[in-house]
C-alpha cells in the first residue's frame, strides 16, 4: 500500500491538511471520502483504495471499476472516530500495470475530503 499524493488543495479549513495527510484537530466522529479516476486502463487495472488512520493498512476500502474503456475509478468512504490528533491519508494498492499511482493533473478527477459529524 502506497500513500496517494495530492498535489493541491481547494479548501483547508484550519490548515489541517499537509503532505497528503489530514489531521482533523478536533475530537469527534468524521465522514471521510475519496474518489480517484485514472486514465490509460491498460496501466491502471485493478487498483484499490483505503482510508488509512494513523498509517494503518486497515480501514474502509474501495475497488476500481471501469467507467469506459479508458478510465478506471475507485471510491472509498467511512465514518471514523478521531481524538483530533489522529492522521488520515489515502493509500492505494495496484496489482497490475504501473507500480505507483500518479494522480491526473485535473483535480476534478480526484478528491479527498472529510467533515465532522459530531463532537465527542
Amino acid at each position: 500500500w502506497e500513500t496517494v499524493n495530492f498535489a493541491s488543495e481547494n479548501w483547508d479549513v484550519g490548515s489541517d491538511f499537509a503532505s497528503s495527510i489530514w489531521t482533523p484537530g478536533t475530537a469527534g466522529k468524521y465522514f471521510i471520502t475519496c474518489t480517484l479516476t485514472l486514465g490509460e486502463a491498460t496501466d491502471d487495472d485493478n487498483f484499490k483504495l483505503i482510508i488509512s488512520k494513523n498509517d494503518s493498512t486497515t480501514g474502509a476500502q474501495g475497488r476500481s471499476t471501469t467507467f469506459t474503456e479508458n478510465f478506471h475509478s475507485a471510491t472509498v468512504n467511512g465514518i471514523f472516530v478521531s481524538d483530533g490528533e489522529d492522521t488520515f491519508r489515502i493509500k492505494a494498492n495496484q496489482t497490475t500495470g504501473r507500480t505507483n499511482i500518479d494522480l491526473p493533473l485535473n483535480n476534478n478527477e480526484a478528491f479527498f475530503q472529510g467533515f465532522l459529524l459530531i463532537g465527542v
